[in-house]
């Protein structure tokens, strides 16, 4: 088995002191900053406190979890409400097992589960082809351990590093009478101005967007994500009504450059409306057929001038990030 010292010595060596923010520099920077997908994903099981942790020792400059509700109202990082496949509740609760909530075969629920419970789960690798060598290892964390672990990772790295959450199902939660919104809103003033500043926040749906802006004001930065393009289908995107809430948009890297390599004028058009670009997502486990290696794709997209990667494999992405600056 690998040890996670041995992937950090073989995977981020060599890269942090070129991929630290300077003391002044922000989300906003000029440079392609790097977002670790979940953790970084692509090896450890994702948002857990030891995948969000390399990520930021690969170089990564903001780590990601994505947020869904427990039961009493937690702040949860899972990437999906659904949770069977990416925690091991089968054999710690099997009896909590239903059909419903928008998913076509029975499984566990994160609405199900108290704080309390979440903490006797462990984490699984979800990904069929992915390390499953780390199963059952780690614990699931709350938001607040998250924002925790940022806190002791930049005295450790004596850097900035941002949390960039996503805010998951949001009006499917709030349905239930778990809205995530006061939630975030409670985790979010929980903290010190500096560490809120380093906080963005990313949606798929704009009304929880909007209303964070109406709670928050000029202290929350807000990302729209953008759905995945349908083939060749065109998609309708309000950059201009977006604009007037968010600072960034979330669009899948192919509606940047689609899979024949081609620009889409999409980064363009959110230029000249001054909203940011942050891509999704990266991984070296799969690569369209247009680039020859993964960092051959990352190169192309820092090139092109995208303000930030979500990423499964953040040490991919530093190197590629690092050889771009050097040549």
């Amino acid at each position: 088995m690998i040890s996670r010292r041995d992937l950090l010595v073989t995977a981020s060596l060599g890269t942090l002191s070129a991929c630290a923010l300077a003391p002044g520099e922000s989300m906003r920077s000029h440079r392609p900053l790097i977002i670790a997908h979940r953790g970084a994903s692509g090896i450890l099981p994702e948002h857990t406190l030891e995948a969000y942790r390399l990520g930021a020792e690969q170089g990564a400059d903001a780590i990601e979890p994505d947020l869904v509700m427990s039961a009493d109202g937690v702040l949860m990082a899972r990437h999906d409400h659904y949770i069977g496949v990416s925690t091991d509740a089968a054999s710690k609760f099997p009896g909590r097992r239903r059909t419903g909530a928008g998913v076509g075969t029975p499984e566990w629920f994160s609405e199900d589960f108290s704080r309390a419970e979440f903490a006797e789960l462990r984490a699984r690798q979800p990904w069929p082809k992915r390390d499953a060598s780390f199963n059952d290892q780690f614990l699931i964390p709350s938001f607040a351990d998250v924002l925790d672990l940022r806190r002791m990772l930049e005295r450790e790295l004596a850097r900035p590093l941002f949390v960039y959450p996503e805010i998951k199902l949001p009006s499917y939660f709030a349905q239930r009478g778990l809205d995530p919104v006061p939630a975030f809103v409670e985790a979010f003033r929980a903290r010190s101005k500096a560490e809120q500043a380093r906080i963005w926040i990313q949606c798929f749906e704009r009304a929880p967007l909007e209303r964070l802006r109406d709670l928050l004001g000029d202290k929350v930065k807000l990302t729209q994500l953008l759905p995945a393009l349908e083939g060749d289908k065109p998609v309708e995107i309000p950059l201009r009504e977006i604009a007037r809430y968010a600072q960034a948009i979330g669009p899948n890297k192919l509606g940047v450059i689609d899979g024949q390599g081609h620009r889409t004028g999409l980064l363009e058009q959110a230029r000249a409306l001054g909203l940011k670009v942050h891509c999704w997502t990266f991984r070296d486990d799969v690569l369209p057929a247009s680039y020859k290696t993964p960092a051959a794709e990352l190169k192309a997209f820092f090139a092109l001038g995208v303000n930030a990667v979500f990423t499964d494999f953040p040490a991919t992405a530093a190197r590629a990030r690092e050889e771009l600056d050097s040549s």
